[in-house]
């Protein structure tokens, strides 16, 4: 269930790692003032939820073969 939920927010805001290394790079006096655009709630790709759902089944198959054996 984690790797379906944390696959979902690190493939819908991979982007961030980059403004925040902006942001650092920009409080260390290296670059200037970076120009932001924040973007909330961008669509999500059809294949991700697909994805989560296999994770979901992956996990739920590796739990009853833990309790079954």
């Amino acid at each position: 269930m984690w790797l379906a939920h944390y696959s979902f927010h690190f493939l819908t805001s991979y982007d961030s790692g980059l403004i925040a290394g902006q942001r650092l790079l920009h409080d260390l006096g290296w670059v200037g003032a970076p120009d932001w655009v924040c973007s909330c709630c961008a669509p999500v790709a059809g294949w991700l939820t697909r994805l989560e759902i296999l994770f979901l089944d992956l996990g739920l198959l590796l739990s009853l073969y833990a309790c079954y054996g």
